[in-house]
This record gives structure tokens, sequence and C-alpha cells, in this order.
């Protein structure tokens, strides 16, 4: 006989798998006649989106119409929809209620997450005893985890008196399940000698396992969650593991919550994740509380606060050599956002991250060697390790230095010498070189002038990732310069770049929806990528964000105004210049 916990994996396994237009067909008639089993499928349907469109209401409904039959794979169903809070709003209290209903007909998973809540006092006071009778239930009927947790218990002694031979007895039956818990907390009993004799050989083979499918897992768990396959699985999986204080899956959890993949979206309970992983010293985790903070800060009239807090985060990140913080805290040097400016520390922060090969550190490095105001405080050093670097083939120092001529900067502008440093680069694979030298062929600097061969240098750069380079190369695609005119592929190398924070290229896409280029004609979604660009200071972005308000309904003119004020305060340029102007007519207008 089947246990609940392998007939819902049954049922979900037979739905992904099967013939959805019959099997519905089928479920649907006998659901109507009051089959609780075929209520429960229809849910399963709805909840992973198989045959139907998601809808976590009528998965809901469905469980709901099963479950008050008794259905004990709906009432755990349910337990998991209030814990996630999908469709519903997130209750620990209701989701325990379902637990129990399932629990008391013997549901072992239902047993095991009921002694979870009691032990985290997630919708009751911490009560390890009472954790401890649960997960002694499940574990008697052979659910690894329930054993896992019961050997962890009786091992400190929390909930139950303290015994190694009981914490052995436990681990053993978890861990030849494949229980990684179990296997590393029977590892190191037997390094220490505890409830067992001392075997170093023993304890490095069931560290070996853990450690084998704790990195199998890992991998999976990354390329399911980026390929998208399957959010609403991938957050039930990772739960258990976040729970065990794993911190590469509490980041992935965290993640889930920011974005809204799999449970509804959360800031709060993100943030609880991510700072759960980032007290175990994680620097991904440290860094994108950082970016929280950072975007947070963004979308409020006085960021200094949050963007003081990014930095933050982002040392502790930066300091354990993580690329990614170590870039990010030298923009924030260099624009002098949530710390003191300096040039000089954003040259040494993007001199650690472009030593790892962080293309946009690689490029801002340029922006410093050609910025006049910069070099005054790097001057005697940087050019001294500039020479030395470029004379030993250094891809940097050689696009740097072709930078400086390209611009004219420290030196007598030159483009066919910039072109000669690029070239030398961007044959290294350095893609800020290869942008530069598609860049000059677009305009025709020091080369002929050739969209052909600036689009095939430009594809090189955003192959690796260069947001500049995505963004370029979306704009010959949507203005047919040196490739076929094809607005889906601007948008797609747009959307690379925008997803990066690149202003132009949000700008970009929501220029696209607005105009309705190709299939892109959606204001709501146009309004998004505004917003985005807008908060960065991109005029012409904030401009449409109030026209948008002005014209759209529902209609809102307050926020119309505060748009059209934050473009017409910026000071004009010749990027900006129709955007501020049109800004300041549109005031005077609805004043």
């Amino acid at each position: 006989m089947q246990t609940p916990k392998e007939t819902r994996e049954r049922v979900a396994q037979a739905i992904q798998q099967g013939n959805y237009a019959q099997m519905r067909e089928r479920w649907e008639r006998a659901a109507a006649h009051g089959n609780a089993g075929a209520q429960y499928s229809l849910g399963v349907m709805y909840y992973y989106g198989r045959g139907v469109a998601q809808d976590y209401a009528k998965a809901r409904e469905w469980f709901e119409k099963a479950a008050a039959q008794g259905d004990v794979n709906a009432q755990f169903s349910l337990g998991l929809m209030y814990e996630y809070g999908q469709g519903v709003e997130q209750s620990d209290f209701k989701a325990r209620d379902w637990w129990k209903k399932a629990a008391a007909q013997g549901d072992a998973e239902a047993q095991n997450k009921l002694g979870v809540m009691y032990y985290y006092a997630r919708s009751a006071v911490r009560d390890w005893e009472k954790a401890c009778e649960w997960w002694e239930k499940a574990a008697a009927q052979g659910f690894a985890e329930a054993q896992s947790n019961l050997g962890m218990m009786y091992y400190h002694g929390r909930g139950v008196a303290q015994s190694d031979a009981k914490a052995r007895g436990w681990l053993e039956k978890a861990a030849v399940q494949g229980d990684v818990g179990a296997q590393i907390l029977l590892g190191v009993m037997y390094r220490d000698g505890r409830g067992v004799v001392r075997n170093d050989a023993k304890a490095r083979e069931w560290l070996k396992k853990a450690a084998a499918q704790t990195e199998e897992t890992r991998q999976k768990l990354t390329q399911a969650i980026e390929q998208g396959n399957d959010d609403v699985q991938a957050v039930q999986w990772l739960q258990p593991w976040a729970n065990r204080d794993n911190a590469w899956a509490q980041i992935l959890l965290g993640l889930m919550y920011k974005n809204g993949r799999g449970v509804e979206q959360s800031d709060s309970e993100a943030r609880e994740w991510l700072e759960k992983a980032a007290a175990q010293g994680d620097a991904k985790a440290q860094y994108n509380l950082g970016v929280m903070c950072h975007d947070e800060g963004m979308t409020l009239n006085e960021p200094e606060q949050m963007e003081a807090e990014a930095c933050k985060w982002w040392e502790k990140a930066a300091a354990q050599g993580l690329a990614e913080a170590q870039y990010s805290l030298g923009v924030m040097y260099r624009t002098g956002r949530g710390v003191a400016q300096s040039k000089a520390k954003a040259h040494e922060w993007f001199v650690k991250a472009a030593a790892q090969g962080d293309v946009h550190a690689q490029f801002n490095l340029g922006l410093i060697y050609t910025d006049s105001r910069s070099i005054p405080q790097i001057d005697a050093k940087a050019r001294e390790e500039l020479r030395e670097a470029v004379t030993q083939g250094d891809a940097i120092a050689q696009n740097n230095l072709g930078a400086m001529y390209r611009d004219g900067r420290n030196v007598a502008q030159n483009y066919a010498k910039a072109r000669e440093w690029f070239e030398k680069a961007a044959a290294q694979g350095l893609a800020p070189a290869q942008f530069n030298l598609g860049m000059m062929y677009r305009k025709g600097q020091g080369v002929a002038q050739s969209y052909v061969k600036a689009c095939e240098w430009l594809e090189k750069a955003a192959a690796q990732g260069l947001a500049p380079a995505q963004f370029n190369l979306g704009l010959m695609y949507r203005n047919g310069l040196g490739v076929a005119q094809d607005d889906v592929k601007a948008y797609e190398w747009f959307k690379k770049a925008a997803v990066q924070g690149d202003v132009k290229a949000q700008f970009g896409i929501g220029w696209m929806y607005t105009e309705g280029r190709g299939r892109f004609d959606n204001v709501i979604k146009a309004s998004k990528w505004f917003e985005k660009a807008a908060v960065q200071g991109h005029a012409g972005a904030q401009y449409n964000l109030g026209r948008v308000c002005e014209y759209e309904i529902p209609r809102d003119l307050p926020k119309a105004r505060e748009w059209y004020r934050r473009a017409a305060a910026q000071t004009e340029n010749a990027e900006n210049a129709d955007a501020v102007r049109q800004a300041r007519r549109a005031l005077e207008r609805i004043r």
C-alpha cells in the first residue's frame, strides 16, 4: 500500500508525463460526482500548471473540496499552500491546522512538518518535546528526514534525554536512505568517537557521501531554477535544506522570494533567508543583501541610508574576494553613493574585480583612465602600473591605453593608435576592448565606417555579458544597421542588458512597448521598464512615465507631475535635452 507521500508523487508524475486533456476530462467527470481523489488530482494540475494555466486559486478550491471529504493528500497540500502563501495569505497557523488533520491520518510527511514547526517555534511556542513526539511518529514509518531530525535531537539532548546510542541508531536509518544531514552528523560521530568506536575511514566515507549529494543537489536545483522548469517544486526542495542552515539553499530560497518565483513575492522573507546565510559568512548572501538595499534605496527620494547599508554588505563580500561585490563597491566609490567619493578607491576595487575577469569592472577601469577628473588622484602610480602592464601584454592595460588615445586623455588624441591597442586587447578576448572596437567601426573612428564589423565586435562582447555591448547590439537590430532589422532580437539584447541595470536598455524596452514595435504593445510593461530607468535618473524615462500617468486609465496626475518635475529639474545635455524641455512644457500644461 502506498504512503500518502508516495501517492502525491505518483499523481504529480502522472500529470507531468500523461495526456493532460484526457486526464482532465476524466477527473472533471469524477470530481463532479464528488470523487475526492479526482478533486485532489485536478488541484494538482492547477497547482503545477500542467495541461491548464497555473492557478493557485483553483488549485486551492479543488484541494478544499477533497480535504472536506477527508482526503489526506489534499489536506497536506493545503498546508503547503498556506506555508508558502501560494494563492492565499501566508499563515503558519492554518498550515499547522491542515497538517494536523493529515498527520492524524498517519501522513508521515505532515507529522515531520509539525515537528519542524514546533522546533522552530512557527505558529506555536518552541517545544522540543512536541517536536520529538511528531518526529518519532514519522520516523517509525521510515520517513528519512524525521529519522535524521530525531537523531539530531538525541545527539544534542533536546526534547529527549541525551543518548549517543539512540542518536546513532536513528542517524544510520536516515543515512542509508541518503539523508545528507544524517550522513554528515554520522560522519562527525565516527570522527569524534561518540557512540561508536572512533573510525576515521568511516567518518570520511559518510562525509564524502554527504558532500557528493550536496553538490549534486545544489547543481540540479540551481539548474532547475535558472531554467524555470518548475519553480513551485524547486521551493519545496529548497525549504528542508534551508531549514538545516544550508547557506546555498538559503540564498536560492531568498532569491525565489525576492523574485516571486514559486512563492508569493516577499522582500521580508527574502531578506530573512539571505540574512541567515550572510550570518554564516556567505559572500553571495552578503552581496545579494547589498543589492536589495541598493534597489530599495533607488525607489526613495532620500536613498542615502539604504545605499550606505548596501555598501556595508558589499564591503563584507568584497573582502572575501567576490568579484561582483568588488565591482559594485567600485561603482559606489566612483559615484560617491553610500560612501565618500574616492576615485582612488574605485580604481582599487575595479582592479581587484577586473583581475578576476569581471567584464564590467574592466570596462569601468577604462572609464577611470579616460576621466580627466579621476587621473590626478591616481596619476603617478596608475601611469607606472599601466606602462608596466602594457609591456607585459596585459589586455586590460592595452584596452585602457587605447581608451586614453581615443579620448585624448594624458596623450595626444590618436584614433589609429587607439584602434591598434583595442585590437591587441580584443584579440585576447577582452570584452570591453571588443566593445570599444565595435563602437569605433560604428562611428568610423580610425577605421572605415562599417556597421557590419561593428556588429561583429559588439556581438563578441555582448556574448560575454557586457551590458553596454548588449544594449548597443540591440540598437543595431532595432534600427537595422549592419544586420537585418529585427525587433524581437533587439528586445532580447535590450533585456539582457536591462536585467543587469543598464538604464538605456531599460528605457529602450519601455520605448518598444509604448511604440508597439513587433509584439511589444503593452503600456503596463512599458511603465515597469520606464520606472526602472526613471529611478536611476533617466530623463526620457521620467518624462515618458509622466505621460503614462497623465494619459492612461486610471489617470494619476499627482504622479505625472512628480515624474515631469524630476525630468524637468535635470541639467540639459545632448542626450536628454528633448525630454527635459518636453517635461517642462508638460508641467506648465497640467500645473
